[in-house]
């Protein structure tokens, strides 16, 4: 039986589309305590199991450590703003439908995350960035009253969100 090359189409209908430039983007990467934290959890492993082998519970230990480590930064949320969106971690929002951005402290985040938290609000919080930005939610049919999204650039951030709004 003869090999046959399948032939493909010039103009494939399923073709990527180019993707958008962002304006912002930044990864809210764990912070120092969070490395240690996993770092403490090693060494508990390792002299739990240094008395059967000493290089057995070297190698898990590190292996557990690098594991740990890069399992940490990959699933840290990013935020960005790009091609009239803004995506901080899964949740994603035309810029359209969001107020002002305002830039907030650690202690203005503290506040704002206290008792007079609203439940409903979207939330992508790391508290090792220590600022954010929260934004209203203009979209009368969306229960969400406002965004509050962790960023270590705070003034960049609303600045994006302000030139994806043609502000």
């Amino acid at each position: 039986m003869p090999h046959v090359e399948p032939t493909l189409p010039s103009d494939p209908v399923d073709s990527p589309r180019p993707a958008a430039t962002a304006t912002y983007s930044e990864r809210l990467s764990p912070g120092i305590w969070t490395y240690g934290a996993i770092a403490l959890f090693c060494v508990f492993v390792f002299v739990m199991i240094v008395i059967a082998s000493l290089p057995v519970a070297a190698a898990v230990s590190l292996a557990l450590l690098a594991a740990g480590s890069v399992f940490a930064f990959v699933t840290s949320p990013v935020v960005t703003v790009a091609d009239g969106h803004l995506q901080a971690g899964r949740a994603r929002i035309p810029v359209t439908l969001l107020g002002e951005p305002r830039t907030l402290d650690r202690a203005e985040v503290s506040t704002m995350m206290g008792p007079s938290f609203d439940p409903r609000a979207y939330a992508c919080l790391r508290t090792s960035t220590g600022s954010a930005v929260v934004m209203d939610v203009l979209d009368p049919q969306d229960p969400t009253p406002w965004w509050l999204v962790s960023t270590r650039h705070p003034e960049a951030l609303a600045r994006a969100v302000r030139a994806a709004q043609g502000r």
